[in-house]
């Protein structure tokens, strides 16, 4: 079995990419990082694609790092809402919000920030993939396509029980930039795409990007 790289940087056309965020995890930040550094050193791009398909989420705070890479400074990515204590927490674009220590996004190259920028998603496109979506369409950063997607916006806690047993329980809710719950709705995209065939979502894409640098 052939297990594919998490994240991936892959030149699709003159001066443009897709950077393809398959999962959250903890190398996810420090991957973008090195990848869009080594690009901007060959050649900075004129548009990006950030493909979200098929991504179920995972780590909370590297989803709020990958929105707060391309939204401005202290921008509000995500809010939770819970019971429980420390639950609720506004988390923006800075480093306090994503990052144990130092910043792994320091060495980025700031036109990254002003890039124009697609983000293909599908009904695939769940929870920390979707905090993404969310962010850069509320702020119009970047222009969605592709499906509906999944529409997962809990957050669950692990809860060890006697006998090595243990119970998963829904602790908060994380709502949208506006405040609102994407829970069993998903993130409309601004393009939908009724086809399921990979190539042409892409084409779409790259095609939406060419149209706004002219």
């Amino acid at each position: 079995m052939v297990r594919q790289k998490a994240v991936t940087l892959t030149t699709v056309a003159a001066g443009v990419a897709v950077l393809t965020v398959r999962s959250f995890g903890t190398n996810t930040l420090p991957s973008v990082a090195s990848l869009l550094a080594e690009q901007w050193q060959r050649a900075p791009l004129q548009g990006l694609v950030l493909d979200l398909r098929r991504n179920p989420g995972g780590l909370f705070e590297p989803a709020v790092g990958l929105a707060s890479l391309f939204l401005p400074a202290h921008s509000v990515v995500t809010e939770l809402k819970g019971r429980g204590q420390g639950t609720n927490h506004v988390y923006r674009a800075e480093p306090e919000s994503y990052a144990q220590g130092s910043d792994p996004l320091a060495d980025i190259p700031a036109s990254i920030r002003n890039v124009p920028l697609v983000v293909l998603v599908d009904e695939g496109t769940a929870s920390g993939a979707e905090i993404v979506a969310a962010a850069l369409k509320h702020y119009q950063r970047a222009t969605i396509i592709g499906r509906q997607t999944f529409g997962r916006s809990t957050i669950q806690g692990v809860f060890p029980l006697s006998g090595n047993t243990a119970i998963k329980l829904t602790t908060a809710y994380w709502l949208t930039p506006s405040h609102s719950s994407i829970d069993k709705v998903g993130v409309a995209p601004d393009v939908f795409i009724q086809t399921q065939d990979p190539e042409i979502e892409q084409s779409k894409a790259i095609d939406t990007l060419r149209k706004a640098r002219h």
